[in-house]
């Protein structure tokens, strides 16, 4: 479907519609006049408000990237955060890799264990590997906390 069908299901409030024209923005299909990153973000939004919950994850990759609207940690983790809640191992992996970044915004060694297990428990390919390198920056204590925190987490 291209770019002038979605707008009018847009105008109707369909949440597909909009989680697709904000990946047209992303993307640049269409035409090459409607690349528009920035505009992303804010269809994603409105599609999530609608119970769409791939639109939660997208933000996030969003603002963590560089392309088009101003990095944003505190969103990206916002996001990532929301989706990861709803059972995205991918959005799991990436709060994670957040958490154990230095540039994130708050390096959190027992929060990025915990959510490297839960996309591990997920099913995430990448997450048992990070897991493991951030459990040698770990104190034994750090390690039981994550694991207690990552055992209570209700798996989706």
């Amino acid at each position: 479907m291209g770019f002038l069908p979605q707008r009018g299901f847009v105008q109707q409030g369909d949440s597909d519609a909009q989680y697709n024209l904000a990946a047209m923005y992303i993307e640049g299909e269409g035409s090459p006049s409607y690349s528009d990153t920035t505009a992303a973000p804010n269809w994603l939004k409105k599609a999530e408000k609608l119970g769409l919950t791939k639109s939660q994850f997208s933000p996030g990759a969003i603002y963590s990237s560089k392309d088009g609207v101003s990095r944003d940690a505190a969103q990206a983790m916002h996001w990532y955060t929301k989706a990861a809640e709803q059972g995205s191992s991918d959005a799991q992996f990436n709060l994670a890799t957040m958490y154990a970044n230095e540039n994130s915004v708050s390096r959190d060694y027992i929060q990025a264990h915990r959510w490297y297990s839960i996309a591990v428990n997920n099913g995430h390919k990448s997450a048992e590997t990070d897991r493991e390198t951030v459990t040698l920056k770990m104190t034994l204590e750090q390690l039981l906390t994550a694991r207690k925190l990552a055992s209570e987490w209700p798996i989706k």
